[in-house]
């Protein structure tokens, strides 16, 4: 999944001459937490959040433009980025959002928000089906034969879900049009364990 897939494309954005009081109207209003900063012609000049904006408003500073409180070296990220190098640089960089350019142009953003998202709907959350958990010892092909039994059997892979350790790979699925038995049934035959299975509604 590329930022292009999971970003926010209508995106709020200040002029400089913003005041700060004005820009806490937007963020209230609009429920967001960080706000680009741009010039006349469209160009990012930088980002605004509610803690700089709150901070601002405690000195008594309601009345400056955005840009004195603005933060103006803006970590940027391409639409074309993986969303886990964006959740990456997030991290690296302790903020919580990401203005997603096409050259010079500003063309998106990507939240922490936007990324909880992205996990949620990969791991295949708010969708009713099983979701069961199992530990594949390293080197195991049982992945593969996996899918193909639950697909034999009827059901539907509805997402997959893997993180390799050191020792082994645990494995998350969300299945759908089998009953827990039956799944149980698929697993057992392959000679795979199951660590949880959970129905999800």
């Amino acid at each position: 999944m590329l930022v292009a897939d999971c970003m926010t494309r209508n995106v709020r954005t200040l002029g400089a001459d913003t005041s700060v009081a004005e820009a806490l109207e937007v963020l209230s209003e609009a429920r967001i937490h960080r706000l680009p900063v741009i010039d006349e012609t469209g160009a990012l000049l930088g980002i605004v959040s509610d803690m700089d904006l709150r901070l601002a408003e405690a000195a008594g500073r309601l009345a400056d433009p955005v840009r004195a409180v603005m933060t103006k070296r803006v970590v940027t990220i391409s639409e074309f980025c993986p969303v886990e190098e964006a959740a990456a640089v997030m991290r690296e960089r302790q903020v919580g959002g990401l203005p997603v350019m096409r050259g010079d142009r500003l063309i998106g953003i990507i939240t922490d928000g936007d990324i909880f998202d992205a996990l949620t709907q990969l791991l295949g959350g708010g969708q009713t089906g099983l979701r069961v958990t199992l530990t594949l010892p390293e080197g195991h092909l049982g992945l593969p034969e996996l899918l193909t039994e639950i697909a034999s059997r009827g059901g539907r892979t509805v997402s997959v879900g893997t993180i390799a350790r050191e020792q082994d790979c645990l494995v998350v699925l969300k299945v759908a049009g089998l009953s827990r038995e039956q799944l149980i049934r698929a697993t057992a035959d392959l000679g795979l364990e199951i660590a949880d299975l959970t129905a999800e509604e």
